[in-house]
């Protein structure tokens, strides 16, 4: 399997995807640190813990990894996780008066690249 590598030539393909490349080029050239660290990243998000923690607070837990995190993504970070309202446990009543609470797990995996799917299929 080769390496697809990000190139500044127009046209090459990119690790990141295309909705990466639809961003301005300093917010790019930021995801394009930031995927220097994927493997330190992934490595973090397989304890359950840290991934737990990265849906709360991404950049928290992207320090706790010790990955250095740009200016303009973390700036971006500081606001509250649009995941928290998804992932929040919520309460349920039945119709029998009973009461369940549902939890949504998630989890991160390495896949391949370029393919939204993680290259299964």
């Amino acid at each position: 399997m080769e390496e697809r590598r990000p190139s500044k030539e127009p046209g090459a393909q990119r690790k990141t995807g295309p909705i990466v490349e639809q961003l301005g080029p300093r917010l790019r050239a930021e995801f394009d640190q930031i995927e220097k660290s994927e493997a330190k990243i992934l490595r973090g998000l397989s304890n359950k813990r840290s991934a737990e923690e990265f849906l709360r607070d991404p950049a928290a837990a992207l320090r706790r990894m010790k990955v250095e995190v740009p200016p303009i993504m973390a700036a971006r970070l500081k606001d509250p996780s649009p995941l928290t309202p998804l992932v929040a446990p919520r309460r349920y009543q039945l119709p029998n008066g009973q009461i369940v609470t549902a939890r949504v797990r998630v989890r991160f995996t390495a896949g391949e690249p370029g393919r939204p799917d993680g290259g299964k299929g």
